[in-house]
């Protein structure tokens, strides 16, 4: 029984994932250029990019994340903390102040190592989290985020195939506002600098997944949830989605 047993679960609709939007290719750029101011882009597909009802509600999030390699980062910012490039599986409030996300992450100073990596907002505050390893070329790992109650409380666990990166200190469900979101995005903090994968090999996320609110279980994205795609950065990078439970994303060499 869910957390919500006395309540009505919201029936599954039947129709397919819309696409909301075309792939966009860019043209090759250099490989490592000048940063230009921080702009925070993303893109990839999100519950909250779909202008229309959603077949259920959402507490937890989970797609297997094959690493195509390609973070590029611009050549100016030394800073990690600002300068990266990232693949990650998110569910966010509704009112996208708190998240918790998990997947590769490449900053500026970490040499050849990509990390498997985990943050976590509460609202008012994040942080980062990681485990001991590298995401190299070609590997394929579940990245996903699901609500756990340790006893006493609720929390929010994300993890790497069967292995914890972080449980939250706060109650999800306590300080951000439902319905809650799901995202499968890539991000970079400057325009210069590539997220993974390339026009040829891209970052690929497949068995798509979405864990319900009112009964707890697992549904495959096909029909349970409807996506929208987003681009904040159009003139370079690349969105798709081969099928409804399989999307990529790219930087166009």
């Amino acid at each position: 029984m869910g957390r919500f047993g006395g309540h009505r679960s919201i029936a599954a609709l039947t129709s397919v994932l819309l696409i909301a939007a075309l792939s966009l290719v860019a043209a090759p750029r250099a490989a490592a250029e000048a940063c230009d101011a921080r702009n925070n882009l993303q893109t990839g597909w999100a519950s909250n990019f779909w202008n229309g009802t959603e077949p259920r509600s959402y507490e937890g999030v989970s797609a297997v994340i094959l690493d195509r390699g390609g973070y590029v980062l611009c050549s100016t910012d030394t800073n990690g903390g600002w300068n990266f490039s990232t693949t990650w599986t998110m569910i966010v409030s509704n009112n996208l102040n708190g998240y918790a996300q998990s997947g590769t992450m490449y900053r500026f100073g970490y040499g050849t190592c990509v990390k498997r990596w985990a943050e976590q907002n509460s609202g008012s505050s994040w942080a980062d989290y990681y485990i001991s390893g590298c995401s190299n070329v070609g590997e394929s790992h579940k990245y996903w985020q699901s609500p756990y109650y340790t006893g006493s409380a609720w929390t929010m666990r994300s993890n790497i195939d069967t292995t914890l990166i972080h449980q939250s200190t706060f109650d999800p469900f306590a300080v951000w506002t439902r319905p809650f979101y799901v995202q499968y995005s890539a991000e970079t903090y400057h325009s210069e600098s590539h997220i993974p994968g390339t026009s040829t090999a891209k970052q690929d996320f497949s068995s798509m997944l979405i864990q319900d609110f009112y009964n707890n279980g697992w549904y495959g994205s096909c029909s349970n949830v409807y996506l929208g795609s987003y681009n904040g950065n159009p003139s370079r990078w690349g969105v798709d989605a081969p099928a409804c439970n399989h999307v990529r994303m790219w930087t166009a060499r």
